[in-house]
Parts: structure tokens; sequence; C-alpha cells
């Protein structure tokens, strides 16, 4: 039976290439990442008033930048703003392995939807968590889609439609398929059956030479 070929979706035809671009972006995600994961409500940004003959003292790791950019973030998409770092981490460690990464245009929409619907579940919850006590998890996006679909469909329904959305698109983001999954498994598979016979094969001869 021959195995169909997968086309791994990445930037170039060159891996060496695909490397060293995988390795950037990878960097990339972590300074995203450590951008979120170090903000503090009173670095300079678009909610902070800073004197401008003032120096100002920024805690966030990544400095004036990464102040700014965690402040956006964290403001719209609340606690899901840290699915963009491990999508690009992700996508990042599928370039430098050159493995296969299913339909682009699926992960996108999946990382689209992921983006919309999980800050609208954080939403929907009775009780609303801020993140380091500043920031609503939620964010402006979640309270926006969570407010629409209670207008539209009521809670339960509001509950019902941004779970299976907000599920689809963590599935699709990740570029997890059960074929892939199927594949792994087969080959994991394949590999204790050779380790068994090796193994089988050793006993019958250590047997064939008591005898």
């Amino acid at each position: 039976m021959i195995k169909p070929i997968q086309i791994a979706l990445t930037p170039t035809r060159s891996r060496p290439l695909n490397v060293f671009l995988g390795v950037l972006l990878a960097l990339v995600s972590l300074l995203f990442f450590l951008a979120l994961a170090t903000y503090h409500s009173s670095d300079p940004s678009l909610n902070t008033a800073t004197d401008p003959g003032t120096p100002a003292t920024i805690g966030n790791w990544i400095g004036p930048f990464g102040a700014f950019v965690s402040d956006v973030l964290l403001q719209a998409l609340g606690f899901a703003a840290f699915l963009l770092p491990l999508w690009m981490g992700a996508v990042a460690w599928g370039w430098m392995r050159s493995r296969p990464g299913g339909s682009a245009l699926l992960r996108g929409i999946g990382t689209l939807m992921a983006l919309l619907f999980v800050p609208a579940l954080f939403a929907l919850l009775p009780w609303h968590w801020r993140w380091l006590h500043a920031i609503p998890v939620e964010g402006v996006v979640g309270r926006l889609i969570a407010g629409a679909l209670v207008a539209y469909l009521n809670i339960q329904g509001a509950w019902l439609v941004a779970g299976v959305l907000a599920l689809a698109g963590l599935y699709f983001a990740s570029a997890v398929s059960l074929w892939a999954l199927k594949e792994i498994l087969a080959d994991r598979l394949i590999l204790f059956q050779s380790w068994h016979d090796r193994w089988r094969n050793w006993r019958e001869i250590r047997a064939e030479r008591r005898d």
C-alpha cells in the first residue's frame, strides 16, 4: 500500500532557510510571550499618561515596545492574547522540522475563531477575573461578542455557540488532525512490532543453541 505524500507547509523549498526562518519566528513568539507575561499597568502605554520630561521606568522585559504591545493585546483580547505567541511558536516548530501542518486556510480561520470566542467564554463566566488585578481576562472583544450572543441567543445559547466555536477554533489553529495522529500511532506500532520480532527471534535462537 502506497502512503500518500503530505506536503509540509513551509515558507520556502530550502530546508536550511526554513530552519532559519523558523528560529526567527520562534524568537518573535518568545518576545511576544515575555511582553505579555511581564505586563505592568504602570508602564507607558495608550492608557497611561506620562510626563514627557520625566524618564519613565519600564518594568516590561521587552522595553517600551513590549509595554505598548502587551497593553494593546491584553486590552483587546484579554488572557486569550497568549494564544498568539503559542500559535506562532507552533508554526515556527513546524517550519524548523519541515513537518506537515495542515491547511493554512483552516489554521488561519481557526486562529481567528479562537481569538474571538475564547474571550467570549471568559466574558460569559458568572465571575470576572482581572489579569494582574488590572485588565479583565475577557478583553474588549470578549465583552462585545458575549454581549451580542446573549442578546440574540440568551445565556444558554451563548454558552453553546461560544463553546463550540472556541473548541473548533483551537482544534484547527493547533493543526491537530486525526490522520496525523493515526500515522504517528501506526509508526510506533510498527516499531514496537519490530522490537517484539527481534526479541522473539533471539529467544528462538537461544532455545535452539540449548538443544
